[in-house]
């Protein structure tokens, strides 16, 4: 059997509907990073960053 305390159901009270939500758009300047260069990997962290075969016991076996 299931040992529980049931309470009824909580709803949120009722919200005035005629304010209008507020949305603003602002201009937001972003720098996105290209991955398309050569990264060092260090051997202990290959698995993690790079996974697949870094991740087989052969190739982990030098690194821990």
């Amino acid at each position: 059997t299931c040992n529980v305390e049931m309470y009824p159901e909580a709803k949120p009270k009722a919200e005035n509907k005629s304010i209008a939500p507020k949305t603003t758009k602002e201009s937001i300047d972003r720098e996105y990073l290209e991955y398309n260069e050569p990264k060092t990997v260090f051997p202990a962290e290959a698995c993690d960053d790079l996974g697949g075969e870094f991740c087989q016991p052969d190739y982990q076996k030098g690194v821990y």
